[in-house]
């Protein structure tokens, strides 16, 4: 069946309404709860609008697409800023009605969001030139408590982690098999370069994994059968590094651990060019003298055995990153003297291109990571916590990068005055996008000022004539005050990741002219 315009709109609006009202009543410390049903014995009632999100379904699968539309939205946000899911969900919902609105008026849609765009650009430059760097234990415990909905306990997770590991080490969140949550300490790396192809499982994890590393292009998923033959006898798992993996090898992959029984998964290695050249030299040092296999080595690929490997506690692996915990030799004085001249080289190099080269070979050899394993007397109980940790997490370990800015919606509004002058450069459409932009900037802070029971157009209101920067409404406590000194604070990563993937949603969602729905027979019309 296909829908045309208008009528697909309806249908798209509809899904993106259904999904962002679902899922914005959790917005803000005092957000609520939403109950789902997860096809299990219990049903679950958590705050993660990221999660409820993905429980959504509709047999119209034309309002299918308007949740999908939020959902992936909202996923995006999660993996590019680690927190902020639900803000995206209100500006896709405000930036869309409007659009639309204006599109059955007689505007141009195309126009309208080229001014969407720019005016979004415009307010990341704004917010960029606003935000400040972490300064100490306060700032640290502020971003942390609320990212977790005020949870002061969480806050000491972080913070606890933080003095563990610093700013540069990472932090995975897992279940806990008990009541209690605590955390363990590793020596390992990290970098951001997932799996590839699709896989059921959101996070795969190979608990003492073997390392094989391959410096070449790896295409052959034959050449490594008497390994694999091995590493399925003995029950084990392994983790292959290579340059670049060929689409064949990765669809043996799937095929292998799907149906195969062997637990294997392959990751390229962080890094081009010499820069992977480099980490892998380092990471057969730290995975313990592990043989780093190469073009000069082709013909002896396929008579790797288990002695070629290294090993490693665990491997992490999701579609944005690797994470290996518990490697052999992570303090090697080899390896420790290349951190410190990387370290050297970053405090006197300005060059941005340069510094990203360091940070590229830096990061997967820094070395620290923890793993917070939160429980919980009830699966419901963990499941809620987990998710409180893991957006904690998040929020303060990008904005110890990117720096901060107000919580609480101010941050989104504090690019509101920069908008709304660029707007005025633009003409026609464009300008009216740009003012649909400015006004989308508000929703987050009136989103969660209704959910405190607090009216949320006289909040913005108040918000938008405050003189100070951090001058804003503290919701637990019912008044307007500075938003630093009280602690109510967003990584301003988070905000970027909302403001960018909400526009490049919307912009996607507003250019289908029509819907074309498979439908099978016995059904009835949509």
């Amino acid at each position: 069946m296909i829908i045309l315009s208008p009528d697909v709109y309806k249908k798209i609006g509809s899904g993106i309404d259904y999904a962002a009202d679902a899922v914005k009543a959790t917005i803000g410390p005092l957000g609520r709860n939403i109950a789902f049903d997860p096809k299990m014995d219990v049903p679950y009632v958590i705050n993660s609008g990221r999660e409820i999100v993905k429980h959504i379904n509709f047999e119209d699968k034309a309002v299918m697409v308007g949740v999908d539309v939020v959902k992936q939205a909202m996923e995006k946000a999660f993996w590019a800023g680690g927190d902020g899911s639900v803000a995206t969900a209100v500006l896709v919902q405000a930036i869309w009605k409007e659009a639309v609105r204006m599109d059955a008026s007689g505007a141009d849609a195309m126009a309208m969001m080229r001014g969407i765009r720019k005016a979004s650009e415009v307010a990341l430059k704004s917010l960029e030139k606003q935000a400040d760097k972490v300064e100490g234990e306060a700032d640290i415990r502020a971003l942390a408590r609320c990212a977790a909905g005020g949870r002061e306990d969480v806050a000491d997770i972080v913070y606890d982690v933080y003095e563990h590991i610093g700013p540069n080490g990472y932090v995975t969140v897992e279940d806990s098999q008990m009541a209690d949550t605590h955390i363990s300490y590793f020596k390992g790396m990290r970098w951001e370069k997932g799996y590839m192809g699709h896989f059921d499982e959101e996070s795969i994890v190979l608990e003492e994994p073997y390392v094989l590393l391959i410096n070449k292009i790896f295409n052959k998923f034959e050449d490594i059968a008497p390994l694999l033959q091995e590493i399925r006898d003995k029950g084990k798992s392994l983790l292959i590094i290579a340059r670049e993996l060929r689409d064949d090898f990765i669809n043996a992959l799937h095929y292998v651990r799907d149906k195969g029984g062997v637990d294997v998964m392959a990751v390229t290695a962080p890094g081009y060019g010499d820069v992977r050249n480099s980490n892998m030299r380092y990471f057969s040092i730290m995975f313990g003298g592990a043989t780093v296999f190469d073009e000069m080595m082709e013909d002896v690929v396929d008579k790797i055995t288990l002695a070629d490997c290294g090993r490693a506690e665990k491997a992490i692996i999701n579609k944005k990153e690797v994470v290996i915990q518990g490697v052999p030799n992570p303090d090697d004085p080899v390896v420790e003297a290349r951190r410190k001249e990387l370290y050297e080289d970053l405090d006197h190099i300005k060059n941005e291109d340069e510094r990203y080269r360091i940070e590229q070979m830096l990061t997967p050899l820094a070395g620290d990571t923890a793993s917070v394993l939160v429980g919980g007397v009830m699966e419901m109980e963990m499941f809620e916590r987990k998710y409180l940790v893991d957006n904690a997490v998040h929020n303060t370990y990008s904005a110890l990068k990117a720096g901060f800015l107000p919580g609480g919606g101010k941050a989104f509004i504090l690019a509101v005055p920069a908008v709304r002058e660029f707007a005025e450069t633009l003409e026609g459409d464009e300008k009216l996008g740009a003012r649909i932009f400015a006004d989308a900037l508000t929703k987050p802070a009136f989103q969660i000022a209704e959910n405190a029971g607090i009216d949320g157009k006289s909040t913005v209101e108040k918000l938008l004539t405050a003189e100070d920067k951090y001058t804003g409404l503290n919701v637990l406590d019912r008044k307007y005050e500075n938003l630093r000194e009280g602690g109510v604070l967003d990584s301003f990563a988070v905000i970027k990741s909302a403001l960018e993937t909400a526009v490049s949603s919307v912009s996607t969602a507003v250019s289908v002219a029509a819907c074309v729905v498979a439908k099978d027979p016995e059904e009835e019309g949509y």
